[in-house]
């Protein structure tokens, strides 16, 4: 496939549409739509049928993609390269015990651990960390790391 180019606008959910998917290198918000576009994949697509390097290029709109992590895995976008991208990059962990990788989107990513001990990781950019799960280890601390914007939670244990 290589290029998968996003032109429908409100949200373009492709959970449960891996047969849409296939060696996707780059995702494109297409430039001649003038509205905002939310993207959903689902964890398990990312580093198998979307690529652990894919290049994202947005449209000049606010645009998001979500990942949503429909069963316990590990999931990373440390890899991802961003180009005219004003939008956002949320993660949603499952019930189990989930991995998550943010991006080095400019603009942060909101990283949402789910009901498992989740480790939650940060990328480059200012990054919001919603978790509740007593086990949780989220890396950085907001006090001293400038990665980190904000966090709500309870945390038993983290790894500074």
């Amino acid at each position: 496939m290589g290029t998968l180019t996003i032109t429908d606008v409100d949200t373009t959910d492709f959970i449960g549409h891996d047969d849409l998917l296939n060696d996707v290198t780059a995702i494109v918000f297409d430039a001649t739509n003038t509205s905002d576009i939310t993207v959903r994949f689902d964890g398990a697509q990312l580093g198998n049928l979307i690529a652990d390097n894919v290049s994202i290029t947005g449209n000049g709109n606010f645009n998001n993609i979500s990942i949503v992590m429909t069963g316990a895995g590990t999931v990373s976008a440390a890899n991802w390269s961003f180009t005219n991208w004003t939008g956002g990059v949320d993660f949603t962990g499952s019930g189990g015990a989930d991995t998550i990788t943010g991006s080095a989107n400019p603009g942060g990513n909101l990283i949402v651990g789910g009901d498992g001990a989740d480790i939650l990781t940060g990328g480059a950019g200012p990054d919001v960390f919603r978790y509740n799960f007593p086990g949780e280890v989220v890396a950085g601390d907001p006090s001293t790391a400038p990665g980190i914007r904000r966090y709500s939670g309870r945390v038993c244990r983290r790894d500074l």
